[in-house]
């Protein structure tokens, strides 16, 4: 019996007999008690203790092990970098995108702007010539426009989830 086995097994004994639990009973009782030692590991290296015991049973092992374990971590390292070179590039990406996007939408707005500018003139001339008709329907659909366009609506901008939800179907 090995030395923590007999100390977990005196333990066990002591704590019977304080308890006023007849000895004859101890003694059987102490027949039935089972002491176990669980031990963890984390890591692709084992304890030195398990290493050795590798080593003892395939003599190069211990080498093997460890090369194996370089290995390892170089290809962990390695898929790590492409990953975040990828993560970069589709921020970059998305960053491109935005611009573009709201590069777009300045330039629909610039033109818009140029538009009403030109059909709140062209009104403005029509009413001073005396032809109300032209004046009012172009103040009218220039009006209209801009209000229409300061009333939310829902507009598509492009995501990924969109695009995942298209690509699906």
């Amino acid at each position: 019996m090995t030395k923590n086995k007999n100390i977990a097994k005196n333990k066990a004994a002591k704590n019977l007999r304080n308890t006023g639990v007849n000895t004859k009973k101890n003694q059987s009782h102490q027949a039935e008690l089972i002491t176990q030692m669980t031990s963890t590991h984390e890591g692709p290296i084992p304890d030195p203790r398990t290493l050795q015991s590798y080593e003892d049973l395939c003599p190069g092992a211990t080498d093997r092990i460890i090369t194996m374990a370089e290995k390892n971590a170089d290809h962990h390292h390695k898929a790590t970098m492409v990953t975040l070179h990828i993560e970069e590039n589709n921020q970059k990406n998305e960053n491109e995108i935005a611009k573009l996007y709201f590069n777009d939408r300045k330039t629909g707005f610039n033109y818009g702007a140029i538009l009403l500018t030109v059909c709140l003139f062209a009104s403005i001339g029509f009413f001073y010539i005396g032809n109300n008709l032209a004046g009012g329907i172009f103040i009218g659909v220039t009006m209209l426009s801009t209000v229409m366009k300061f009333i939310p609506t829902k507009q598509s901008i492009p995501n990924d989830k969109d695009n995942a939800d298209s690509s699906e179907e």
